[in-house]
């Protein structure tokens, strides 16, 4: 009863994270799904980073769910996450002009410009880490599950509309919209569990 719900979960990531590169290699060409797999690494880094923390903070969370201050405890620590968390993804632009000609070959010198908005879907990324903790917490794995499905269809849609319009914009934005759709949805809905 607890995992079921955690099965559509993890297949609605995957079609966050391999639905937007297989609809980019059919639509534009499999060139553009390389320029866009590169601008995806600094995301994709960043979010590795962020899971080490999710995961404590997921068994944390899981722990003083019931405690008597526990709106306080989620608050201070929800609160400090992001800060932090924040000012690592501004560091990571920040340094983005100098790191990215090293780390990057010249011929993928076009990806340069979707980081920064990848890295704005990891942001809400990694709210969506911070709230989705209470669910666990308090075992409300379907309600994990259905906001996954509906980000996952809200990205699926985004990218197959604007893909031929803007390019590697759509599948950039289309990450950045269905996170924070994500994010919007778990901040609010979980207000019923932690304040």
């Amino acid at each position: 009863k607890y995992s079921l719900p955690l099965i559509p979960n993890q297949i609605s990531w995957w079609v966050f994270n391999a639905s937007s590169r297989l609809i980019i290699s059919t639509a534009i060409s499999v060139a553009a799904n390389g320029i866009f797999a590169v601008a995806s690494k600094f995301s994709t880094l960043f979010v590795t980073v962020f899971n080490y923390f999710g995961m404590s903070w997921t068994e944390q969370a899981s722990i003083h769910i019931n405690d008597e201050n526990a709106d306080e405890y989620f608050s201070e620590i929800s609160e400090t996450a992001i800060r932090f968390f924040s000012a690592v993804i501004l560091g990571i632009i920040a340094v983005m002009p100098f790191v990215f000609p090293i780390m990057i070959n010249a011929q993928y010198v076009d990806a340069y410009i979707y980081i920064p908005i990848l890295l704005l879907g990891s942001y809400f990324n990694m709210i969506v880490g911070i709230f989705g903790a209470i669910y666990v917490g308090k075992k409300e794995t379907k309600s994990i599950a259905t906001s996954s499905i509906y980000a996952a269809i809200i990205n699926l849609i985004f990218n197959l509309i604007f893909i031929r319009i803007w390019g590697l914009y759509a599948a950039s934005i289309a990450t950045v919209v269905s996170y924070a759709f994500l994010a919007i949805y778990r901040v609010v809905d979980s207000k019923k569990y932690i304040n």
